[in-house]
């Protein structure tokens, strides 16, 4: 994501970080917020480890469940991601980072966005990337939509 876009959409300041380093915490008050608990080891202990589940109203949730399953690889209960960065965001009530019509976005991290795209294009779907989006610190971007109009953004990680 771009920063700018985020502190433009209101992204407290402790968002605005480098995209490698969201996945890590230095330690201490962060905004005022109490610093998380390290075990013995020095590994952080939060009550909230991640994210369990995303959940949103469909018209038709069998056909949408087959088509983020068809498409994306993603649905269910036998679906589990791999480690990394995830942002929990809120933004401006009018934020224009997503349609105004939709209450929320899904985010996507992608391990090689060309042949993913690829795959999207042949498949008919509409995909959408600006080379404003792209950054070697944030890494790349793309967006979509289901077949409800649900906005999906694509995201490939910088590489390490």
């Amino acid at each position: 994501m771009d920063l700018g876009v985020l502190r433009a959409n209101g992204a407290p300041n402790s968002y605005l970080v480098d995209m490698a380093a969201r996945s890590r915490f230095a330690g201490g008050l962060v905004d005022g917020n109490l610093p998380p608990e390290q075990d013995d080891k020095g590994e952080i202990s939060m009550p909230v480890v991640g994210i369990g589940g995303v959940f949103f109203r469909a018209k038709d949730s069998d056909a949408l469940n087959a088509w983020y399953k068809k498409h994306l690889g993603v649905g269910g209960y036998d679906w589990a991601q791999q480690a990394g960065p995830t942002i929990f965001m809120p933004f401006k009530h009018d934020t224009d980072y997503f349609p105004a019509d939709k209450q929320h976005m899904i985010n996507l991290r992608v391990a090689d966005l060309d042949p993913l795209l690829a795959t999207l294009r042949d498949a008919g779907i509409a995909v959408t990337t600006k080379a404003e989006w792209d950054s070697p610190e944030t890494g790349r971007f793309a967006r979509i939509h289901d077949p409800e109009g649900n906005p999906i953004e694509l995201w490939e990680p910088p590489a390490e």
